[in-house]
């Protein structure tokens, strides 16, 4: 019984701790951005295969994406103009046609944790407990944000293949880890405010105040 109170009154002294997902939109900001920022990287690889200079008309029907597809399509024709094509919305005035789709958009979430997970702890002869929050030595919260996307480009006249090899598919990738140490000192690891920027790192000793933030060049997480 005394480890059953001395673990009861540790709850309780960590429940500050815990943390809650909440937001007023069906998905949160760090969820689109982790999707958008996916997006907008692999865009800006899938048109390094678009020969350049030449008026071209995109075809999107073969594009599905659960979530933010159109997000998507935006940022591969966004990313086409960057690269050099003229885009036409006749396609009786394409020189070439491109026409794109979607392998993979969207978030892998995984949860690593050193200690005890948010639960219940069972009251002895009683149908309740007491709720436990997370009581983290150590704890890894990972999204990862993955975007794949594959052209293919064709002469508008003849129907045949602009280059001897097919474009390959390409990736985009973001990143957000969020780190617990020692119950109480966090911090996250991020890449999404600003496409090909450098990871934003902040520390917080309590879940709810940042006490500081750093940005460093490698976008990998050491």
């Amino acid at each position: 019984m005394p480890r059953l109170l001395i673990l009861a009154l540790a709850c309780v002294a960590l429940a500050a701790c815990s943390t809650e997902r909440t937001t007023t939109t069906e998905r949160t900001a760090t969820e689109q951005l982790l999707l958008s920022a996916a997006a907008d990287r692999a865009a800006a690889e899938v048109v390094r295969d678009v020969p350049p200079g030449r008026r071209t008309f995109v075809v999107a029907d073969n594009f599905e994406a659960p979530v933010d597809g159109k997000y998507a399509i935006g940022a591969i024709r966004a990313a086409l103009l960057t690269h050099g094509a003229a885009l036409v919305s006749d396609r009786a005035q394409a020189e070439q046609i491109v026409e794109i789709r979607s392998g993979a958009l969207g978030i892998d979430n995984s949860d690593t944790i050193v200690g005890i997970r948010e639960g219940e702890l069972p009251i002895p002869l009683t149908q309740g407990g007491i709720p436990i929050p997370n009581i983290a030595l150590f704890q890894k919260v990972r999204q990862l944000g993955i975007a794949k996307f594959a052209v293919a480009v064709y002469d508008a006249e003849t129907g045949f293949a602009v280059a001897e090899t097919p474009p390959e598919p390409r990736f985009g990738y973001s990143r957000r880890n969020d780190y617990t140490v020692a119950f109480a000192i966090s911090w996250k690891s991020e890449d999404i405010y600003e496409p090909g920027s450098a990871a934003v790192r902040t520390l917080s000793l309590t879940p709810d105040d940042a006490a500081a933030e750093a940005e460093y060049p490698d976008q990998h997480d050491g």
